[in-house]
């Protein structure tokens, strides 16, 4: 047991660098990470799903970080949402400012909650691996169905939020309250490994 519990803290810091340049590491506070919560509840989203999925969008828990891609769209936020989803996702949660804390978790938790309902729709498990994916790449997941299949990127993706996950339930085993001050002790934990700490 203690050889995984090395294993996946290593494997967590060779992969906890997204290519945040300039960025340091923050403290999410307790509000955000209580609406967080909320907001879990609101859309039955396991905790743990969407807090890895949040450390790798953003492992830096830096809601001002804005990353420019390749194709030449924009990621904002604690959940890196893309350009593509901004207009549908401030409609669809009545929103205004996906750079605002609150409006970038509402927005990244139904994302989660939209490609949920998804996957049921396609008869795909629903599991951190498959969530982590839709999260990354939704456009990929009907060809995901006809060949089992899996973008090379949104695989990787899918594998660093697996191995989060695994680590989350783990630390959560003593203790799965959803209380808000005992997420925040987790993200923490889990932050300070990343870091190194």
């Amino acid at each position: 047991m203690k050889r995984l519990l090395v294993f996946i803290t290593i494997f967590i810091l060779m992969i906890s660098s997204n290519g945040y340049c300039g960025y340091s590491y923050r403290d999410m506070p307790l509000n955000h990470v209580t609406y967080l919560v909320n907001c879990c509840k609101n859309y039955n989203i396991d905790i743990e799903t969407a807090v890895a999925i949040l450390f790798i969008e953003n492992p830096y828990l830096n809601n001002n970080i804005v990353n420019k891609n390749n194709d030449g769209t924009y990621d904002y936020g604690y959940f890196q949402i893309n350009t593509v989803n901004v207009k549908g996702l401030l409609r669809v949660t009545k929103t205004k400012d996906i750079q605002d804390p609150y409006d970038n978790i509402l927005c990244g938790v139904y994302l989660m909650y939209s490609n949920k309902n998804k996957l049921n729709t396609y008869g795909i498990s629903v599991n951190p691996f498959t969530s982590a994916f839709m999260h990354h790449r939704p456009g990929e997941i009907v060809k995901f169905k006809n060949n089992k299949s899996f973008n090379a990127i949104g695989y990787k993706y899918s594998v660093k939020a697996y191995v989060i996950y695994s680590y989350i339930k783990k630390l959560r085993k003593e203790n799965s309250s959803n209380d808000p001050i005992d997420i925040y002790t987790l993200i923490m934990q889990v932050q300070n490994i990343m870091k190194g700490g």
